[in-house]
């Protein structure tokens, strides 16, 4: 079972009211693997790595609560289906625009969108706008010609603000392993490039490394868990972080009328409940940096999340009644205690509470 989000909240936009996300934007030139880094990244199989994305329109993924693609093209709009693109049977020349919504509870509040420099070496006008409206910039460079004289003069001329957050990551790096290229390429990377870039990390983007990265130590070896971790910890530090996904105002069929299949256990629930503890985990340490408050409406938000989508999808029983009974309780305590904007330790306090709920039903 999918990990359940721990991180819808309710933040105060405050001058920042006209954005409604964190805006990743992943872009770079012509074939430097900007769709193998998004897979990577995201653990995901969502964009395209075997087109001529040039000719591909800029990609906006969004996190959502279920899995929808909008492809237009000049002549269908939104007939087509995930397959359709990921196979290359669409033809990119006729594509208008692609719109990405999918499960991504560690991206939420987020959009990531894929920027592609024309092949001629030269950024458009509006892709520009696109990378200069980015919250945080990953820009991709093909390990064997990694930071050549075009990337240069299109970096130089972004506004310094852009590169404020911005991480260079240079893939097929596993081309280079065991020779003396990769740690040539490393030094010159960090002589060169090092002004302009926040992180330099060097990944394995092959098809073999996407493909195992859902096995947490193979992603770690192909640089997309550090990666990740650097992303988020940039992420983490915005007002937009765990905001709740996109509600899709019109589900695929398939995910329309559940099936008994889909219909969850106890432990399966206790599962779901874990990841959300593990996230509000990894969420604690970066705490310092939030207000108490702020991170005390993510646990609040975790467990209503749980109330509402795993509780109802699992089988009823006595104990998932007082399961859903003592969370309701929880949730509106910590409501009660973030009125008291001074207290001190409501954090702790909510996550204690959170770590005692699964203790004491969960064992």
């Amino acid at each position: 079972m999918a990990a359940i989000s721990a991180l819808k909240s309710d933040f105060s936009l405050g001058n920042i009211a006209e954005k409604h996300h964190f805006n990743i934007v992943v872009a770079g030139e012509f074939n430097a693997g900007k769709s193998s880094i998004i897979n990577l990244l995201l653990q995901k199989n969502i964009v395209p790595t075997e087109v001529s994305v040039s000719d591909l329109p800029p990609a906006v993924i969004t996190p959502s609560d279920h899995e929808h693609y909008e492809i237009k093209t000049a002549g269908k709009t939104g007939e087509y289906q995930k397959s359709d693109l990921l196979n290359g049977t669409i033809a990119s020349g006729s594509v208008t625009s692609i719109e990405i919504d999918t499960p991504l509870p560690r991206f939420n509040g987020a959009t990531i969108t894929e920027v592609s420099i024309n092949q001629d070496g030269t950024l458009a006008e509006d892709r520009k706008a696109i990378i200069e409206n980015a919250d945080l910039l990953i820009w991709c460079s093909m390990g064997q010609r990694a930071w050549c004289l075009s990337e240069i003069s299109i970096i130089k001329a972004l506004p310094k603000p852009v590169l404020d957050n911005a991480i260079l990551a240079v893939t097929r790096s596993d081309y280079l392993r065991n020779t003396d290229n990769l740690s040539k390429v490393k030094n010159r990377l960090a002589r060169e490039a090092d002004e302009y870039f926040d992180k330099i990390i060097m990944l394995d983007c092959s098809n073999s490394a996407i493909m195992a990265a859902s096995n947490e130590a193979k992603w770690a070896k192909s640089g997309g868990k550090a990666l990740f971790d650097d992303v988020q910890a940039v992420f983490r530090s915005s007002p937009f972080y765990g905001k709740a996904p996109v509600i899709v105002s019109k589900a695929p069929t398939a995910l329309s009328s559940p099936s008994s299949t889909d219909t969850l256990t106890e432990d399966e629930a206790l599962a779901a409940w874990n990841d959300t503890l593990c996230e509000l985990s990894d969420g604690l340490e970066s705490a310092r940096q939030l207000r108490e408050v702020d991170f005390a409406r993510r646990v609040q938000s975790a467990m209503v999340e749980f109330v509402e989508l795993v509780i109802p999808a699992t089988v009823e029983t006595d104990t998932i009644s007082r399961v859903k009974t003592a969370f309701d309780e929880a949730i509106l305590s910590i409501e009660q205690n973030l009125a008291q904007d001074s207290r001190i330790g409501i954090a702790r306090l909510s996550t204690a509470l959170a770590l005692q709920l699964e203790r004491e039903f969960f064992g």
